[in-house]
């Protein structure tokens, strides 16, 4: 199990993506609004999209009602994390 820092901002975005780091945080572009829930779901359903993962696998694991959030992904190792996330960022450019 292996816990990413991300730091999400909810505005009307084009698309959901990963827009560059904030310290060792991910700084993230959601298309869903910050309201019910929405804008965490939509940050799952990214990070879930992105590594290739079960939905099941990322959870929000601190910060469900702020803009730093603590991302929990299951069944990936630290360097299996950093691997994806490197592969995949290069990949959305």
């Amino acid at each position: 199990m292996s816990e990413l820092p991300s730091r999400s901002k909810s505005i009307p975005a084009k698309k959901n993506a990963i827009t560059g780091k904030v310290g060792d945080a991910l700084k993230l572009s959601l298309t869903a609004p910050p309201s019910d829930g929405k804008a965490n779901a939509a940050c799952i359903d990214f990070f879930a999209k992105l590594l290739n993962l079960p939905r099941s696998s990322v959870t929000i694991a601190a910060g469900h009602t702020s803009r730093n959030k603590v991302i929990r992904v299951s069944g990936l190792s630290a360097e299996e994390l950093r691997q994806r996330l490197q592969f995949r960022s290069s990949q959305q450019t």
